[in-house]
């Protein structure tokens, strides 16, 4: 909309032709469904949390979500198997083994270098 700035003049506004309104559509579908990836692995751990804490107290397991491909179900007892999903399978653990590449040259060639 139309806006106002600090000296008067009215910020011509125009709105997105429909390749950004398509871009725009597409962003948000992608946040979307990371959040609700995100809500939910939120959820398998508050879950995981209150049957290690309380299960035995109350006596007691409130029951994993079964999510349509179970493998996106956090579950403790398969940690060593989500731990390989997610430094081998996600965006986010190879860019942490890039990262860690990329200090373990920098730091041989620095070690080089002083020797």
């Amino acid at each position: 909309m139309p806006v106002e700035d600090r000296s008067g003049t009215i910020f011509p506004w125009q709105p997105p032709d429909d390749a950004a309104m398509e871009e725009i559509g597409l962003k948000g579908t992608q946040l979307i469904d990371a959040l609700t990836t995100f809500q939910s692995y939120i959820y398998d751990l508050q879950v995981e949390m209150q049957n290690l804490l309380l299960g035995e107290l109350f006596d007691r397991q409130i029951p994993a979500r079964k999510p349509v491909d179970p493998g996106s179900a956090i579950q403790l007892n398969r940690h060593r198997e989500l731990t390989k999903y997610f430094k081998r399978d996600t965006a986010w653990g190879r860019a942490q083994a890039l990262v860690e590449s990329e200090v373990r040259r920098s730091e041989q060639k620095r070690y080089q270098e002083a020797r």
